[in-house]
């Protein structure tokens, strides 16, 4: 399984009990959570001397991003309303495709200057 796999897994699992989750002990809370979550996986896989290790890290990163993506979305519709709501959704979308060619740009060079571990993910 590729490492993109093991990052989309925990979303199987946790995108319908996050919004359960982010009602019990609130929205933004479980959004810092979810923020936390991607940051250790990242450090933890941008650390890892195993592929093992790189699967635990990429498997939390996974599940921040599930609360993150799934609260995000709902927090977006409780702040826009109607004709509001279409606007706030593609500008919230469209920072997916812009993170990722913000990626692509820089961390292949980052990759050539130290290793492979340091480039983001």
């Amino acid at each position: 399984m590729g490492l993109v796999g093991l990052y989309m897994i925990p979303g199987l699992v946790l995108a319908v009990p996050s919004g359960f989750i982010g009602r019990r002990f609130g929205d933004k809370r479980i959004v810092l959570l979810g923020l936390a979550l991607m940051l250790a996986g990242g450090a933890i896989a941008g650390a890892a001397k195993s592929y093992d290790t790189v699967v635990a890290g990429r498997l939390l990163s996974g599940a921040g991003a599930a609360f993150l993506f799934v609260l995000m979305t709902k927090m977006l519709t409780d702040w826009f309303v109607d004709k509001e709501l279409f606007v706030g959704m593609s500008i919230f979308i469209i920072g997916w495709p812009i993170g990722i060619a913000a990626g692509q740009a820089v961390q292949g060079s980052i990759a050539q200057a130290s290793s492979w571990s340091v480039a983001p993910r």
